[in-house]
């Protein structure tokens, strides 16, 4: 994902599963599409690959917080802790960088089976401002962006969605798409824009 002011491109990727005569699977995984959001006007325009001369597939407006077509959901007002029972527990620092955490822990039903589930919040103070966030009500309560997000049942699953700034600059190229493509919704708006 790369963004700039109140705009962003996000990277719609697909995963093909090919098994042949109940063989191994095979997954491959590719790029199928790019997604410029204008995060003002919730506008949404899917391109064919980044790139100033890229075909423009649909164009779009998210009316509420829904699920969208393709990107990140910026609108989307929904935690993702499926348990009440939130509490603060002790920072942590990992690969170097301090995060705050929330914890929460309920039990999953399999059966006649209870298993113990734990879910927990990683949020990063040093990036306060970010439009980036797993949980907007946990990063409001916070103050700070959730990040990281652990679904944990132990000796079952673990799951774990996480947030990696890559970079701090966009290359001149990146710029440069950024210039053509919000240049043309200036010229196009998508329908049910003001």
């Amino acid at each position: 994902m790369w963004y700039r002011d109140s705009f962003v491109i996000a990277e719609n990727l697909a995963v093909d599963i090919e098994t042949v005569n109940n063989g191994p699977e095979k997954w491959r995984t590719y790029t199928k599409s790019y997604t410029f959001i204008d995060l003002k006007d919730k506008s949404f325009y899917v391109y064919s690959s980044y790139s100033d001369t890229a075909r423009l597939l649909n164009t779009y407006v998210q009316t509420d917080t829904g699920k969208i077509e393709g990107g990140w959901n910026f609108f989307k007002n929904k935690g993702v802790f499926t348990w009440p029972n939130k509490q603060v527990i002790a920072d942590t620092i990992i690969d170097g960088i301090k995060y705050g955490r929330v914890r929460a822990e309920g039990f999953i039903k399999d059966g006649d089976k209870q298993n113990r589930n734990i879910q927990t919040a990683y949020f990063r103070c040093d990036k306060k401002g970010s439009f980036f966030y797993i949980d907007k009500p946990v990063s409001e309560q916070m103050g700070c962006p959730v990040l990281r997000f652990d679904f944990v049942t132990p000796g079952f699953f673990e799951e774990r969605t996480e947030i990696v700034f890559l970079a701090d600059q966009l290359t001149l190229q990146q710029l440069h798409v950024f210039d053509v493509w919000e240049k043309y919704i200036k010229q196009h708006p998508a329908r049910g824009n003001k």
